[in-house]
């Protein structure tokens, strides 16, 4: 075939109407797509109806899909012959949509039928490839045929998994379709086996009724768990069990929360660039009290403060940066509070949190820190600077480990009198940067840099070490900044007073039993066992301890507040299964997502307190 060659010969078809390149497209052979692009192979002769590149796309043959799009980078917009079909609407693999959303390909293309690809990757029950289409910004709420959202066509094909995964990405559970048909519609009259769990997916979220006078179903009427039992191993029974026999009864706070995820916020498409807040949050200019955020640690459980974050701004219908004027945090949440700061929109964030875990945790523990660095410098920039934007004022906490006891640290992006101080020449350590040295990709590194997952960033470690609830810290060193660095500020910036506390927390897990805590001098065999077990469990306790964001530390914070008159709520969302801190598989993550914002329905009017009192 390297040899002068007819290009006749090159591109002629088999009985399937197949050309040689489409052959080498479904059996992955890149080597040989290469060779006949160079030797004359048309890219624009179809088999019956698709393309070498939909051929790629639909036998999962990445390396193929390479040479293709680099000879022909419009490859990746045509449509097959007979459905209208993109190669992002053949794709089968979650590596495959990847490949060609990265070669431009576009996400909210149609078909013959005006679906898109993740209409799509919906009918075929691809949740990978549904959740990898969300966390690249495909939109949830798309029209398709008969005005079907991608909601309406998960609860055709009756997959629980899909259907959650599209509430928590902000679908709109009252959608109507041409037919004036609700999900809820669809789900009460489907004879799908799975049914009653996506009734009670919808409905624990806070799904309204049917109109009585247009439908006679049982969807006509407020939601009961006991009209639609599940089995005791079925998904959400535990859930259902907990709230008992209730019907879910909407006010309009219910109706802002489920309108979506963009509903009367305004973001960029990509989510980033600089926020436009001008040195003061609302509450701020109209109470003259300062307002503060802070956010637990918890690895990829930052999704669950994103999810909270998700509802307030859809609730107080204003960003998040016109909201605080202080936000600080812990690990996943210091990384969260440098996003906001650099002005990511929370839709964003989640998307970003979804190719974090996919992109970051490779391999096994401890994970490298090339790919983790990488993706804090394309999502901050190389060269970024703490003190580039001001406001709202960002702490990140850290953790000194070069000494003993390790010592707290606060990557902030605003300077306080002390930076001024020359360093004592003869102290034991080292100074730290200070702010306006610090880049904020290595602070977010800093504060992230959990041990036994990553390695350490020099001398510094995660802050969950010593302050993985980051608020008692934080009312701390604001009562010292208005104490000492307050009178150096600007004139319309000399609060004194914090107005109002909101602590976030990254879930609390199911609680597991201990049966030995013991560790004792062995007197026999059967001894030994026993100090083991005790001996784990014992350093289990302590590490729990040691990092704990709930209990006496949340009681403190609360006691604190309430002592000088601050205006306190958390939210810390029950799961009913354990999540790691590096959980990769997108149906487990969905579903504690999904618990999250049923619990957050169930306690919508502290959102609406909170949202009230910052605007």
């Amino acid at each position: 075939l390297a040899q002068p060659t007819s290009t006749q010969v090159v591109n002629s078809v088999n009985s399937s109407m197949e050309t040689p390149l489409h052959v080498a497209c479904m059996v992955n052979n890149a080597k040989g797509v290469q060779l006949l692009l160079e030797n004359g192979a048309d890219m624009n002769l179809p088999s019956q109806y698709a393309y070498p590149i939909h051929s790629a796309a639909k036998y999962n043959s990445n390396d193929c899909v390479k040479p293709i799009v680099k000879f022909d980078e419009q490859c990746v917009h045509v449509k097959d012959t007979k459905y209208g079909g993109t190669p992002l609407h053949w794709a089968k693999t979650r590596q495959t949509v990847e490949l060609l959303l990265a070669a431009g390909a576009d996400i909210e293309a149609g078909n013959n039928e005006c679906e898109t690809p993740l209409h799509i990757m919906i009918k075929r029950k691809r949740l990978q490839c549904v959740v990898c289409l969300l966390s690249h910004g495909a939109d949830v709420n798309a029209l398709g045929m008969e005005n079907d959202t991608p909601l309406h066509m998960a609860v055709k094909v009756g997959d629980v998994n899909v259907v959650k995964a599209l509430i928590v990405f902000g679908g709109d559970i009252n959608a109507v379709n041409k037919k004036n048909e609700t999900p809820r519609h669809l789900a009460t009259v489907s004879k799908s086996r799975f049914r009653n769990q996506i009734i009670h997916a919808l409905c624990l979220v806070g799904t309204t009724p049917c109109d009585p006078r247009k439908c006679n179903y049982q969807c006509n009427v407020p939601f009961k768990p006991s009209t639609y039992p599940l089995a005791a191993a079925e998904p959400g029974n535990e859930l259902s069990k907990a709230r008992g026999d209730v019907s879910v009864k909407l006010d309009d706070v219910a109706k802002i929360m489920a309108a979506g995820a963009h509903a009367n916020v305004k973001y960029t498409k990509s989510g980033a660039g600089r926020n436009e807040n001008d040195g003061q949050s609302i509450m701020k200019k109209k109470r003259k009290d300062d307002s503060a955020l802070c956010l637990d640690g918890g690895g990829i459980r930052g999704l669950i403060l994103i999810q909270v974050l998700l509802n307030l701004e859809r609730v107080a219908k204003q960003p998040l940066v016109k909201l605080f004027d202080w936000i600080a945090g812990t690990g996943t949440g210091g990384i969260l509070a440098l996003g906001l700061l650099h002005g990511k929109s929370t839709p964003y964030l989640q998307q970003l949190y979804f190719r974090f875990k996919d992109e970051v945790f490779v391999g096994a523990r401890p994970y490298p820190s090339e790919p983790f660095e990488k993706f804090l410098q394309q999502e901050f920039g190389a060269d970024t600077i703490m003190t580039s934007i001001g406001y709202p004022r960002v702490l990140a906490t850290g953790a000194v480990s070069d000494r003993i006891p390790p010592a707290l640290h606060l990557f902030r992006n605003f300077s306080i009198p002390e930076d001024d101080k020359e360093p004592d020449e003869n102290a034991k350590f080292p100074p730290l940067s200070k702010p306006k040295d610090q880049l904020v990709w290595r602070a977010a590194r800093g504060t992230g840099a959990t041990p036994t997952y990553f390695r350490a960033l020099g001398r510094m470690l995660d802050g969950g070490l010593i302050a993985n609830n980051p608020t008692m810290d934080l009312i701390s060193f604001m009562h010292s900044f208005y104490k000492n660095a307050q009178p150096k500020a600007p004139p319309h910036d000399t609060c004194k007073k914090v107005g109002l506390v909101f602590s976030l927390g990254t879930g609390v897990p199911p609680e597991v039993p201990v049966t030995n805590i013991d560790v004792l001098r062995p007197t026999s065999v059967s001894d030994v066992a026993k100090i083991a077990f005790g001996a784990q469990a014992l350093v289990e306790i302590l590490v729990e301890q040691a990092t704990s964001s709930k209990g006496a530390v949340v009681d403190r914070a609360a006691s604190w507040c309430e002592m000088i008159d601050v205006f306190y709520r958390r939210m810390n969302p029950q799961i009913y299964s354990g999540v790691s801190f590096d959980e990769k598989d997108d149906q487990v993550l969905v579903n504690m997502l999904w618990e999250c914002q049923v619990f957050i329905f169930e306690r919508r009017h502290i959102l609406k307190e909170v949202a009230d009192r910052l605007t």
